[in-house]
């Protein structure tokens, strides 16, 4: 964990010897070799590298089901870290499925009010967040924040990641009032437990930045956008391509309302900033993404006359 935060490379060596040294003292095959797995496909999901971290974590589950020794809680872990993956990669049902079926065993474990289930609950809401069932989700993160509270405290890191994810539902649902409530809670605890140019700041300005866009204000979400491009790029974050999807969506509004006001020459210059950025996410699916993730070919899709034209 620590070697995770501070040296990411210290960190997968770490992992890498202990799996050799599982592997050849209790078998491939192992209960205890799966545990290593997963966490080496966890920091894997964490560093943004999704098909290295879906294999790791696919492994570790087919020994858990072949296993006679059953550990209900380890294994509801790597249901939802692997929806985790799952998700970033586009594929929602799936994902969906692994979700209910990790908050199923927590349930059944742990009891509906341990914190886990919170957890697990979370997730399966971000999933229902992003299928546009916004109700569904509101409902299961308002819930879990509420433990959350109560659990870790209201100024806890873990307490401002769930207002986070709440806050990204109030966006999605046009309640700008309540998600700018959420996500300022968020950045101060954020801001004071990690820093101010942070991982988990910089998912929050893109956050912040989405809602400024949404809310017609461009000039405010460049301004955030911007921040958090710069987090990422700064710690080489493979994250950063959530980002750059934000960004192609800005210069292209701008490049069309610069147009319309038959400011050409303006209208050029934020189109090629789109261009640069679609560039740069190209680059990064390429590495990180399978081809046929659900996430590449949306974006594809969605770009592909500029990309015939300019890429």
């Amino acid at each position: 964990s620590i070697y995770r935060k501070i040296d990411p490379q210290k960190a997968q060596d770490y992992l890498e010897r202990a799996l050799l040294i599982y592997k050849d003292f209790y078998g491939e095959n192992d209960i205890k070799t799966a545990e290593v797995l997963a966490h080496l496909g966890r920091f894997h999901r964490n560093m943004g590298h999704y098909v290295k971290a879906k294999d790791l974590l696919e492994r570790a589950i087919l020994i858990h089901d072949s296993n006679s020794v059953k550990k209900p809680i380890e294994y509801a872990w790597l249901t939802i870290n692997l929806g985790v993956v799952y998700r970033n990669l586009g594929y929602n049902e799936e994902a969906k499925k692994l979700f209910e079926r990790g908050l199923s065993i927590n349930e059944k474990t742990l009891g509906k009010e341990h914190i886990d289930v919170g957890w697990s609950r979370i997730h399966l809401g971000i999933i229902y967040g992003n299928q546009g069932n916004l109700l569904m989700a509101k409902q299961l993160i308002q819930k879990s924040l509420e433990q959350y509270k109560q659990h870790y405290g209201k100024d806890h890191p873990k307490t401002a990641w769930a207002s986070e994810k709440l806050g990204v539902i109030y966006r999605e649902s046009k309640e700008y009032t309540k998600a700018n409530n959420m996500f300022n809670q968020s950045l101060n605890i954020y801001r004071e437990h990690y820093g101010t140019d942070s991982v988990q700041v910089a998912f929050l300005m893109h956050n912040i930045g989405e809602m400024k866009f949404m809310e017609g204000n461009l000039k405010e979400a460049e301004e955030y956008l911007h921040k958090s491009f710069e987090i990422f790029k700064n710690k080489n974050h493979p994250e950063i391509y959530r980002v750059l999807g934000s960004l192609i969506e800005l210069y292209l509004k701008k490049s069309i309302a610069e147009n319309n006001q038959n400011n050409i020459h303006q209208g050029q210059i934020y189109y090629n900033k789109a261009i640069y950025f679609l560039s740069e996410l190209q680059k990064i699916l390429k590495i990180n993404f399978p081809e046929d993730s659900p996430y590449v070919k949306k974006i594809n899709l969605k770009y592909s006359q500029i990309m015939k034209e300019n890429i």
